[in-house]
């Protein structure tokens, strides 16, 4: 390990990338994490030796193995670039040194206490496993918990927790406080009918995020065979856990939390428009398509989710005073793909009073288990996709939308 380095870093910059090839038995897609190291003029990649500091951790999933190579690229691109020191000199000052780095870039509190944690667990096992890759001693960390089970140990350096200052609590707490986890049912419309004229390869998706509580990282893995061709009422889309994507090296790392069956609220001309619009355009196959007719990236939709919300700012700003109200707020709080999930969770806590089926309609719970209670839901789920098809019925007939292709704000 000492010989990690010998030749110019300041040519390299370390990075991760995302390896991904087809499992020849069971035809599946596998996804490897591993830190490279880059030069800015060649082409190829070189696989760097310190994936072994992160052999600990590959029994996690893709997305969490990521954050633990990430946080390390970070530290070793700070320790070359920066302090022009090799791996085998790295010290707990080092790292104090990078934290404190991270907190006068304006890193958060919490991010910086995040990253801590990370490169602790990774360094503790280093200087245990290769005792000569680090200038850090194993018997240095303090551990409270199972030493053979990283995943769940408490893991400190005292003297890293000594030099570290973080950051302040006081920007933490108001970013908390203004994250917004529910939108109002007029600016839901205002959001779909704006994706409608601006990004409609989204729309549809968009739609199953506010009506059906998917998260951005499943509605990427939806295709047309997901969805029923008739609907009445309420209906279901079954949630797969695949990957589309195969072009893109980073985001399909996420997959779909749990694949499942989903129930999504039906507000009849709404969805009807929107629906028609993606059969019209696309046919069959994948609900969110680039501009080259490929998956999408989780990258590309979420730049789109964000520019939706950009133009609905703006058209509010140009509206009544409470329109303007409503502007300023959307633009100073936080929010963005993940608020879909609060606003379908908020239409069924508003009419059921049972926590688990709440819970079991969003998909956090077993499906097959709590299919009696779903069943038993059916009538009530119906009663709201009814009362939010009425309230856009309402809707439009007070702001004069009458066709798909006249929306006026």
């Amino acid at each position: 390990m000492s010989k990690i380095v010998m030749f110019p870093m300041m040519s390299y910059e370390f990075g991760v990338e995302v390896v991904k090839f087809t499992d020849e038995v069971s035809n599946k897609v596998i996804q490897e994490i591993i830190i490279v190291l880059r030069h800015r003029e060649y082409a190829y990649p070189i696989i760097s030796p310190v994936n072994c500091f992160l052999t600990p951790f590959r029994v996690l999933k893709p997305s969490s193995q990521y954050q633990y190579a990430s946080k390390l690229t970070g530290l070793l691109n700070f320790l070359y670039k920066v302090k022009r020191k090799q791996l085998i000199d790295l010290s707990h000052v080092d790292v104090a040194d990078y934290l404190q780095y991270l907190t006068e870039q304006g890193k958060s509190r919490q991010n910086v206490k995040s990253i801590k944690e990370y490169l602790v667990r990774i360094l503790y096992h280093a200087s245990y496993k290769y005792p000569n890759s680090i200038s850090m001693n194993c018997d240095d960390f303090e551990i409270n918990g199972n030493k053979y089970n990283l995943r769940s140990m408490h893991i400190i350096h005292p003297m890293i927790e000594a030099s570290c200052v973080l950051p302040s609590t006081s920007t933490d707490i108001k970013k908390k406080r203004n994250k917004i986890s529910n939108l109002d049912f007029e600016i839901v419309i205002k959001f779909l009918e704006i994706a409608q004229l601006e990004t409609p390869n989204c729309a549809l998706a968009f739609y199953f995020m506010f009506f059906g509580g998917l998260r951005a990282s499943e509605v990427l893995h939806l295709t047309s065979y997901c969805i029923p061709k008739v609907v009445d009422g309420c209906f279901y889309i079954n949630v797969p856990n695949e990957i589309l994507n195969e072009e893109s090296m980073y985001s399909d790392i996420n997959l779909s939390k749990k694949p499942r069956k989903q129930i999504v609220f039906y507000v009849q001309e709404l969805y009807d428009v929107i629906y028609r619009s993606w059969v019209s355009r696309y046919h069959s196959g994948p609900i969110v398509l680039n501009h080259s007719n490929k998956p999408m990236t989780y990258s590309g939709f979420r730049k789109r989710f964000m520019k939706v919300k950009r133009i609905l700012i703006d058209s509010l700003k140009n509206g009544d005073i409470n329109s303007k109200e409503m502007a300023f707020k959307l633009e100073n709080y936080s929010w963005t793909t993940h608020v879909g999930r609060g606003v379908f969770s908020n239409n069924i806590a508003d009419k059921l009073d049972n926590p688990y089926l709440v819970s079991v309609l969003r998909g956090d719970s077993s499906f097959e288990s709590a299919l009696p209670y779903i069943e038993d839901s059916e009538k009530m789920v119906k009663v709201i996709s009814e009362g939010l098809s009425n309230m856009y019925r309402h809707l439009i007939a007070q702001t004069g939308v009458n066709d798909e292709n006249n929306i006026d704000y």
